[in-house]
């Protein structure tokens, strides 16, 4: 028994950069849909939803290319890294691809801007503009 992807991608808005918050969630749901939570821990394991799942398998292709793989802890590492790089943000995390292959680094690094992360500067100008549009 799955549960919903709605249900996943719903927690993972609400609780971006939170893992353990995203999974109780889930199984808030699970139980209030009536599911077997032993269930629940099984279905996590196999299908756990990831925000920045195409950026990761972008990454994980690139480095293929160069003959090069990660073990499960790497993985989870890297999993991590990339999470925390574009503060769960998936399209950001395709920039923070795009730029480390772009530059042939071995590991994930976010463009700058001065010392200033211009994704991130962009969203701030982007929501200031929006606040004053709304007003």
């Amino acid at each position: 028994m799955m549960l919903p992807k709605e249900i996943r991608q719903k927690s993972s808005e609400l609780f971006p950069n939170d893992f353990e918050k995203q999974k109780i969630f889930c199984m808030g749901a699970a139980f209030s849909l009536g599911k077997d939570l032993s269930d629940f821990e099984e279905e996590c394991q196999q299908d756990e939803f990831y925000p920045c799942h195409e950026a990761l398998e972008i990454w994980l292709a690139y480095k293929k290319e160069k003959r090069q793989a990660y073990k499960p802890r790497g993985l989870e590492a890297l999993k991590k890294k990339l999470l925390q790089l574009s503060n769960g943000n998936p399209e950001y995390a395709k920039v923070i691809v795009e730029y480390s292959m772009g530059n042939n680094y071995t590991g994930l690094f976010a463009p700058k801007n001065n010392g200033v992360n211009s994704y991130e500067q962009q969203q701030r100008t982007f929501n200031k503009i929006s606040s004053i549009l709304a007003d």
